[in-house]
Parts: structure tokens; C-alpha cells; sequence
């Protein structure tokens, strides 16, 4: 990285100064937290754009909604070595406990890496230290087994979402 920063501030991976490549080798920390400031929530907004946007042409022009407004709702970013990496969100369903996790979205430079894996572990340990007692998600069908594999377990057939075919996902979550 060839910027200065300061100890707080995330950088987004989209600065043309960047470069991406000796952050991916080795192994790298990989820091999972809440975006702290309306800059770091923007590039968490730029990743989900580019992977499901342009990448995956999931959806058209914006993959933005009421709950990226929504107070409530939780967006986590994953650092790697002061680079936001990845990113999902988190948000209560209703006041029984029930949260949902969404918008999972790692660049590809960083998909061999733990950065996914730290973000699902994260959000799960988050929602539920804010009360939640259980979550679910509705997951690509190539990504089950991954989810599976961090605990989670498939619930009913799978179904068409945004026009691509997901498996609704649940775990129990712990304070």
C-alpha cells in the first residue's frame, strides 16, 4: 500500500493506488467490524455494486434498499491490512429474535482467503450478541456448502431469489 492512513481509516480497494495483489499473499489479518463512518458504510455499498451488480448482473443499475436506510440494520466490512475486503449486512427481522444476514459480497482478489468466512462468523457472533437468537439467510446455491460447513443448515427446497435459485439458510445464534 502505498498511501499513508491513519490508524482508523479503511481504505476503499477501489483507490487506483492500491495494489491489491501483496495483500492477498500469505496470511494476512482479517478484521471483521461494523463500517464506522458514512465512508466506510459508501465503499461497503461500492463492494456489493461490483459484486452484484457488475460481476454477477444479479441486479439492474442498484442492489440497494430499505434496509441499507434502516438504523437498525448492521453493515460489516472486513479489513485486510487497512483494505476493505468484503462486507455483509445484518438486520433484525422482528422482536423475537429472528435476524437476517444479506449482501455478502468479498471482491475476487480476496475469495481464497478467509475474508467470507470471518464476515458470516462475524455477523453470526454480532446479531447475536445484540439479542438475536436466531439467523437466516438466503444463499446461493454454490455457496451452501460453504454456509454448512460454518454451522448453518439448509431449511425447506431451494427457490428463485433476484432470478438466481438460493437455499434459505438458518443457525441458532448465542449472546
Amino acid at each position: 500500500m502505498s498511501r499513508q492512513r491513519t490508524a482508523t481509516e479503511l481504505v476503499s480497494p477501489f483507490d487506483p493506488s492500491i495494489d491489491l495483489e501483496p495483500l492477498t499473499r500469505g496470511r494476512p489479518e482479517v478484521v471483521c467490524r461494523p463500517a464506522a463512518t458514512s465512508e466506510e458504510r459508501s465503499i461497503c455499498a461500492r463492494l456489493r455494486h461490483e459484486v452484484f451488480v457488475v460481476e454477477q448482473e444479479i441486479f439492474a443499475g442498484t442492489d440497494e434498499d430499505a434496509h441499507d436506510r434502516d438504523e437498525s440494520s448492521v453493515h460489516l466490512v472486513a479489513d485486510v491490512q487497512g483494505v476493505a475486503a468484503g462486507t455483509v449486512r445484518i438486520y433484525p427481522i422482528d422482536d423475537d429474535g429472528l435476524w437476517k444476514g444479506d449482501r455478502l459480497a468479498v471482491l475476487p482478489a480476496f475469495r481464497r482467503m478467509v475474508v467470507g468466512k470471518r464476515l458470516v462468523q462475524t455477523a453470526v457472533r454480532t446479531a447475536g450478541r445484540l439479542g438475536g437468537a436466531e439467523m437466516i439467510a438466503t444463499v446461493q446455491l454454490s455457496n451452501v456448502r460453504f454456509f454448512e460447513h460454518l454451522g448453518w443448515h439448509q431449511d425447506g427446497q431451494p427457490a428463485p431469489a433476484y432470478g438466481v435459485m438460493h437455499q434459505l439458510m438458518r443457525i441458532p445464534l448465542t449472546p
